[in-house]
């Protein structure tokens, strides 16, 4: 009876992986349905509109259903500003989970010389909605007294969420199939004129860098752009899913690796099959 040798059985391994891998879809690249195009999602970003300020007459809700105008609310003090939408299935809550676990690991509390805005641009959410999360939130800082107050998390008008928008370069679209919106990933800090002092783009953000916008936004100065790049790698893209296209590239690469450490392995075992052959 015929015996194969380990090497045999290795090469037959690297083939059937190796087809496999070429006949099997890459259904991680294949866009899922959308009502927005790539041409739409070119427009989909955050542009730093430093030292822009933020219109005076903007009214929104708060999670008490309180009416709130937003310059009156910025004047408190210097505000770390997330603009997200309560519902999110995907980046948002990375979005505030980052900034909570980064201003809980500033040496002052939320209060002491800022507070935390953050809006939805969803016409459609409420103030309860906001209400669970600003809880949810709280309960996940659980630092300082007297938070209650130095978190809002605000709802209103398609008109109003515009306004704000535009005025911090927030640029986002609805996916009318998806019932999702596309959006980048950043906060920002405002001084108490409304002024956008600091860009934090991509979903995790310094705790030395908030506390040097916090005191640059007390002294009235204007931060340094940061490089676009950090949002790019954090965008959420709705024809793949959150993070499709960098997760996808990252599997090729790493299936690629693998085929080639298996290849330069079976090769070395052939190699010392024949050494030992010869010397038999």
């Amino acid at each position: 009876m015929k015996t194969f040798s380990y090497s045999y059985w290795l090469a037959w391994t690297f083939v059937l992986i190796n087809g496999f891998m070429a006949s099997t879809p890459l259904s991680a690249a294949t866009p899922s349905p959308s009502s927005l195009s790539r041409e739409d999602l070119q427009t989909v970003g955050i542009e730093q509109h430093l030292g822009r300020q933020i219109l005076e007459n903007l009214v929104f809700t708060d999670s008490i259903g309180q009416t709130v105008n937003f310059s009156s609310l910025l004047s408190r003090k210097p505000t770390l500003l997330a603009l997200v939408y309560y519902d999110c299935p995907n980046l948002c809550t990375l979005v505030l989970n980052g900034m909570v676990s980064s201003v809980a690991d500033l040496r002052r509390t939320v209060g002491d010389g800022f507070q935390i805005v953050v809006v939805s641009i969803d016409p459609t959410e409420t103030p309860a909605l906001a209400a669970q999360k600003k809880s949810t939130y709280l309960l996940r800082y659980s630092r300082g007294q007297h938070q209650e107050q130095e978190w809002s998390f605000l709802v209103g008008d398609q008109t109003n969420i515009s306004r704000l928008a535009d005025a911090v370069g927030y640029h986002y679209r609805y996916d009318s199939y998806l019932h999702q919106f596309a959006h980048g990933s950043g906060i920002m800090m405002l001084d108490t004129r409304g002024h956008v002092v600091k860009y934090f783009l991509g979903i995790e953000y310094p705790p030395a860098e908030i506390e040097k916008s916090i005191q640059l936004a007390q002294a009235g100065q204007i931060g340094s752009p940061v490089e676009q790049f950090l949002l790019l790698c954090y965008c959420y893209n709705p024809l793949t899913g959150p993070y499709g296209f960098l997760i996808f590239t990252v599997l090729k690469i790493g299936a690629a690796l693998t085929v080639m450490a298996l290849g330069w392995y079976i090769l070395r075992q052939i190699r010392r099959e024949n050494t030992g052959k010869v010397f038999s």
